[in-house]
């Protein structure tokens, strides 16, 4: 068990963590369920993309039922967005606060086995950041 996690928290790869929901509605069309499933809950992540930072920081993602569709929304510190399939990757514009702020930046999120391989871009930034690999908080 790493220092600093509650007791029951699980960490399967030494890097990152997710939180597992049980029940997940259905979401909308451009996201299968299985990658619904596998996508929600919470991830973590080393504060240095190359793994050598101290701590650890972490998103959310969750389903938000919005004009009778259940989309998928990422959440993390105080940026949020509602993640849209872009063929290749997941893809949000973040806003400050909850979600509906000024726009911040871009995140992508792409499956990677058993992780979540992401990047960032600032608002006005035209390359994406560098590779950080997320993995699923496991509840026991």
């Amino acid at each position: 068990l790493r220092a600093g996690l509650p007791e029951g928290w699980l960490d399967p790869i030494g890097s990152a963590l997710r939180l597992t929901m049980p029940l997940l509605p259905k979401v909308d069309e451009s996201v299968s369920d299985e990658d619904a499933a596998f996508l929600v809950g919470t991830w973590r992540y080393a504060k240095d993309a190359q793994g050598f930072g101290q701590g650890y920081r972490s998103y959310t993602i969750t389903t938000f039922t919005q004009k009778e569709t259940n989309r998928l929304y990422i959440c993390e510190d105080d940026r949020a967005g509602y993640l849209e399939n872009t063929g290749e990757w997941l893809q949000a514009e973040l806003r400050d606060s909850d979600g509906c702020g000024s726009f911040v930046g871009s995140v992508r999120l792409q499956r990677q086995g058993e992780g979540l391989l992401s990047n960032y871009v600032k608002a006005g930034a035209s390359t994406w950041g560098d590779d950080v690999i997320g993995a699923a908080v496991t509840w026991k």
